[in-house]
C-alpha cells in the first residue's frame, strides 16, 4: 500500500468543515459533531479568550496519525521534529461536500498502515474517520433524487 502525507491546507478545510459542523442543528453535520464530540474535541469556539484549542489539537492529532502512519509504511526513522500545525482562521469552508467525502476517505486509507504499537493509540480516531465517511456517504446518496424516487418497499 502506497502512502504519503496529506497537505496542510486539505488538513485545514478539514478541521474548518467540521467545525461549521459544530455549529449547525442539521441532521448530517450534528452527527459529525456527535462522533467527534466523543473523540474529545469539541470544535466550538471559546468566546472569552476567541481561540478553538480543540481545532489545533485535532489537527496535529490528524496529521501525526498521518506521518507516522506513512513512516511506518516506508520503515523510516521517526521524526521528533515534526512541525506543528495551527489551525488557519482564514481557511474558507470547502463548500463541495463530494471533495469533503473524498478528502476524508483519503486521509483514512493513508493513516491505515500504523504500527501495531500505535494502533489502539489511534484506533479511536481512525474509526471517528470512518464514521464521519460512512455520514457524507449516506448523506451525499439520501440527496439523490433517484434516490428520492425509489420505492420504500
Amino acid at each position: 500500500m502506497s502512502c504519503w502525507i496529506i497537505e496542510d491546507k486539505t488538513l485545514n478545510k478539514l478541521v474548518r468543515y467540521f467545525i461549521k459542523c459544530s455549529y449547525s442543528e442539521y441532521t448530517p453535520y450534528c452527527q459529525i459533531k456527535t462522533v467527534l464530540n466523543k473523540l474529545g474535541y469539541d470544535l466550538n469556539y471559546d468566546y472569552e479568550t476567541d481561540e478553538n484549542p480543540h481545532a489545533n489539537r485535532l489537527l496535529n492529532d490528524l496529521n501525526i496519525l498521518n506521518i507516522k502512519s506513512v513512516n511506518n509504511n516506508y520503515n523510516l526513522k521517526e521524526d521528533d521534529k515534526r512541525k506543528e500545525l495551527f489551525f488557519n482562521e482564514d481557511t474558507k469552508t470547502e463548500k463541495n461536500i463530494y471533495q469533503i467525502l473524498k478528502s476524508v476517505e483519503c486521509l483514512h486509507y493513508q493513516c491505515l498502515d500504523i504500527n501495531e504499537n500505535e494502533k489502539e493509540k489511534y484506533k479511536n480516531l481512525l474509526k471517528g474517520l470512518k464514521d464521519i465517511s460512512k455520514i457524507l456517504t449516506s448523506h451525499i446518496i439520501n440527496s439523490l433524487e433517484e434516490y428520492k424516487k425509489a420505492k420504500w418497499e
